[in-house]
């Protein structure tokens, strides 16, 4: 996925998606440290472009979120 994907399913603003993204990576917002989900991966094929992939702790909260959802 990249952030324009999301931002087109969520039916968001560019600035909300960025702020959100940057939230769940190890970018983090106002000097707030990020929860280190998600990194932010520039695309091989088009350097203007950002792919989206989980790390091992946003595959951890993934599999837990699943878990949950399904009881």
């Amino acid at each position: 996925r990249t952030p324009k994907s999301i931002r087109e399913i969520m039916d968001i603003p560019s600035s909300t998606c960025s702020r959100n993204l940057a939230a769940i990576s190890n970018i983090g917002i106002r000097d707030k440290p990020g929860y280190d989900w998600i990194r932010l991966l520039e695309d091989p094929n088009n350097r203007t472009r950002k792919l989206i992939t989980l790390t091992r702790k946003g595959a951890l909260v993934r599999k837990m979120l699943v878990e949950t959802m399904r009881g």
